[in-house]
């Protein structure tokens, strides 16, 4: 689920459920629908979402864009007005984690296991495996210039830390 919904009024072609309070949203009335991005309904599998007014109108939504006509609405402060229990709400509303993870503890096990995998991965990728060993043995790299633009051969320093 999102977390803003941008949201343009139109009227169902189809009957619908609400995805706030579940009612049934009949076809040729007016209701709010949520179009993701194409990327992210192609990558992240986001689904068009429909909702009925009187959840939308409830949750004191901001004023429409001149341009699309539409208007943001945080899904929370939606899901806030129809849903009862809590639990529900932060199943449905679970924040984004992102973790970063460095290439060079995977990359050295994998090796290990079959060095000819050395071959295969980008030039991008070796420097930054490069960078990450050299930190591992107490150095302090740098990356310097783009991988593939000529500058005599050097593609990162590093020093004692």
């Amino acid at each position: 689920m999102p977390e803003t919904l941008y949201l343009i009024e139109t009227r169902a072609r189809n009957d619908y459920t609400c995805s706030a309070c579940r009612r049934r949203i009949s076809r040729g009335t007016l209701y709010f629908r949520h179009d993701p991005f194409p990327a992210a309904r192609m990558f992240r599998g986001q689904l068009t979402t429909h909702w009925c007014r009187e959840c939308i109108l409830a949750s004191a939504p901001g004023p429409k864009e001149l341009v699309t006509g539409r208007i943001r609405v945080p899904a929370v402060r939606v899901m806030n007005r129809s849903s009862s229990s809590v639990e529900k709400q932060l199943s449905l509303l679970a924040p984004l984690q992102v973790q970063l993870v460095g290439i060079g503890p995977i990359l050295s096990e994998q090796l290990a296991k079959e060095p000819s995998l050395l071959h295969r991965i980008s030039p991008e990728e070796f420097e930054e495996f490069i960078c990450d060993r050299l930190f591992a043995m107490g150095f302090e790299p740098r990356r310097v210039g783009a991988t593939n633009r000529k500058d005599g051969g050097v593609d990162v320093v590093f020093w004692p830390r």
